[in-house]
């Protein structure tokens, strides 16, 4: 088995070498893995990667791997400025917000797939299963 090592805040949950990647965001790190754990099991091929910061998800989300897409959970910041966004244009990946925050704001023109938190596996399959179909790699 290889090991990787990897910047603080960042847990690799499954394959690094998938053809699929997610990458969570969450700086509550119980919520996150749970919900990067989830991911794994609905798509247990994909590679998925916890990140408790946004600089660490910068460096997750522009590793030159494919991603399929980011799961932000609880954003305290607006997505407006957010660095991640054009990354993930240019990614083509998806990004999916799961948030309490019924009035959350999606700058216009940006593609992002909205759910509630809290979240369940059921939601979790039905957003992993969105993505996966709903776009192309990169």
């Amino acid at each position: 088995m290889e090991t990787h090592l990897i910047p603080e805040g960042v847990s690799p949950i499954s394959r690094p070498e998938a053809e699929r990647r997610y990458v969570v965001l969450s700086d509550d790190s119980f919520v996150g893995q749970d919900a990067a754990h989830s991911i794994g099991d609905i798509d247990p091929g994909a590679s998925v990667v916890f990140c408790r910061t946004l600089d660490d998800a910068v460096d997750a989300v522009a590793a030159p791997r494919p991603l399929t897409a980011l799961f932000m959970l609880s954003p305290r910041k607006p997505l407006a400025g957010n660095p991640l966004l054009p990354l993930l244009r240019a990614r083509d990946a998806a990004l999916v917000v799961l948030t309490s925050n019924r009035t959350f704001e999606i700058p216009e023109g940006e593609d992002v797939v909205l759910d509630e938190m809290p979240f369940s596996a059921q939601s979790i399959r039905a957003l992993v299963s969105k993505v996966r179909t709903g776009r192309p790699q990169g």
